[in-house]
């Protein structure tokens, strides 16, 4: 896997909070977090998708000194039809925040309550059609691929 040396996906934004309009994102926990190290793989295929196998190391709070508190396991799954992401957590946050995800116009409230907080080793899958429409959330599954 390579380490992503300073940033994630798509413009950097130094704000702690995400406003829908702040631009497209799935917020995963999003409060005072802070990301440590970010790695990613190349693109890989199998059974007629292609995907890529993301890891995240972060702290809970942006400045409490203790760095990979944080971590999840990020996959990004496209097909023919539909696309997947892959949401599994090794280490939990320590806090509940927003899960949701935004189009960059407004939130999609794929997340409903009480879905506030991942727990260690919990997983998830979100679902979409391939331009990232009408998202759904399937929560307690992975992607056996």
């Amino acid at each position: 896997m390579k380490k992503l040396k300073k940033y994630g996906f798509g413009t950097p934004d130094g704000t702690i909070s995400w406003t829908a309009t702040t631009g497209r994102g799935i917020l995963l926990g999003n409060t005072d977090r802070r990301t440590n190290n970010f790695y990613y793989s190349t693109t890989q295929s199998v059974g007629g998708y292609s995907y890529l196998n993301c890891l995240l190391f972060g702290q809970n709070i942006y400045n409490d000194g203790t760095p990979n508190a944080v971590q999840f396991q990020l996959r990004f799954f496209r097909g023919p039809i539909v696309q997947y992401v892959e949401i599994r957590c090794r280490q939990a946050p320590s806090t509940a925040a927003t899960y949701n995800i935004t189009n960059g116009s407004a939130f999609q409230n794929t997340f409903v309550s009480p879905f506030t907080n991942m727990v260690n080793n919990q997983s998830f899958v979100l679902e979409s059609d391939l331009n990232g429409n009408n998202w759904k959330l399937y929560n307690n599954y992975y992607i056996n691929l």
